[in-house]
């Protein structure tokens, strides 16, 4: 699965869940399980996400589709609380 496709699909679980900026929070949360910019994300559109990538991913749009609003940034990099 490539940087554009998982952002498609992120997008599309955050606006059924009806996630205000569901593609903005989407690029976002990609970027920083890939330790990019936002800017950086869109210079790698077709780079291929690697199985533990996508499970990071899923698993933060998910806590976000339920409403879990902050996610702290440790999370996202894999830092302690």
């Amino acid at each position: 699965m490539s940087v554009l496709e998982l952002i498609r699909w992120g997008s599309g679980v955050l606006e059924s869940a009806g996630v205000i900026n569901s593609r903005f929070e989407a690029d976002l949360i990609l970027a920083a399980v890939l330790r990019l910019t936002r800017v950086e994300l869109y210079l790698v559109l077709e780079r291929v996400i690697t199985d533990s990538e996508i499970i990071c991913y899923k698993d933060y749009i998910d806590r976000r589709q339920r409403r879990e609003r902050r996610i702290p940034w440790s999370d996202l990099h894999g830092l302690p609380p």
